[in-house]
């Protein structure tokens, strides 16, 4: 299990997934229902909507991560 600490639209919520987890289960945990909301980790932009596990991009340790929805930002 990691602790990611999310900041999405000016909110922090603190959830805890398994590397194995598809990235998608941050729609659910972080209740997103845009499916263009994405987030950069290690420089690399990920959608939300993915079904890439945590461990496949390399987050398998407690990190922060800054999302951005195109219907928040108005894009």
């Amino acid at each position: 299990m990691v602790t990611l600490t999310c900041l999405l639209g000016g909110d922090m919520q603190i959830v805890e997934v398994n590397v194995n987890d598809p990235l998608s289960i941050l729609k659910e945990k972080l209740d997103i229902n845009d499916k263009k909301t994405k987030f950069i980790f290690k420089g690399v932009t990920y959608m939300v909507d993915s079904n890439l596990n945590f461990k496949d991009i390399g987050l398998t340790y407690n990190t922060s991560l800054f999302f951005n929805s195109p219907a928040m930002s108005g894009n």
